[in-house]
C-alpha cells in the first residue's frame, strides 16, 4: 500500500500494513488486526503461517513481520485515513531479477545499498523491500542472507510452472 501523504511518519511509502501492538495483544494478532483496520482484510478468513526475522526501521522501531494466508479471494477496503493507493502485486512480478535494483544512498554520513523493487511504475525500496525479499526465499525455503547474487537467485521462480508464484 502507498501510505497517506498526510501520516506523520513514513508519509507516501510503500509499505505493508503495520502498527503497535495493544496491550495484551500477541504480534500476529497486532498485525492481523492491523491489516484488517488499514486495507479491510477480515480477519476471520486469515490464517497466521509464521513469521519473518525481526526488522529495525530507520528510526529505531522493531517490526516483528508476519506472514498470513487468506482462505480465499482479498476483499480489499482501504482505510482513507492510512492508505492512498492500494497495491497489488503477484509474487512472480515481485521476484522477477529485472525488477530488482540495488541503488546506493547516503544516510548518517555513510553509503548504503538500497534494494529497490519495481512494480508496475511503483518503487518498493528500503525496509519494504528486505521484507518482500525476505519473505521471497523464506516461501522458497531458501537462505534469505543479503547479497549481491541475491536477484539472480530469484531467476528460476520466474520461469518456474509454481502457481503459487502468480
Amino acid at each position: 500500500m502507498r501510505r497517506s501523504s498526510h501520516l506523520r511518519a513514513h508519509a507516501g511509502q510503500i509499505s505493508f500494513p503495520g502498527g503497535r501492538c495493544d496491550a495484551g495483544e500477541t504480534d500476529a494478532e497486532a498485525a492481523v488486526r492491523e491489516a484488517h483496520e488499514e486495507i479491510g482484510v477480515d480477519p476471520a478468513h486469515v490464517t497466521v503461517l509464521g513469521r519473518l526475522d525481526d526488522a529495525w526501521s530507520g528510526t529505531g522501531n522493531v517490526l516483528v513481520p508476519v506472514v498470513g494466508w487468506l482462505d480465499g479471494p482479498p476483499v480489499f477496503v482501504p482505510s482513507p485515513d492510512e492508505v492512498d493507493e492500494l497495491i497489488v502485486a503477484p509474487l512472480r512480478a515481485l521476484a522477477d531479477p529485472a525488477a530488482y535494483a540495488q541503488e546506493p544512498i547516503e544516510y548518517a554520513g555513510r553509503v548504503f545499498l538500497n534494494d529497490v523493487i519495481t512494480y508496475e511504475g511503483h518503487a518498493i525500496w528500503g525496509l519494504t523491500a528486505d521484507l518482500v525479499l525476505e519473505l521471497l526465499a523464506w516461501i522458497a525455503g531458501d537462505d534469505p542472507s543479503r547479497g549481491p547474487g541475491r536477484a539472480d537467485d530469484l531467476a528460476h521462480f520466474v520461469t518456474s510452472d509454481d502457481p503459487t508464484w502468480d
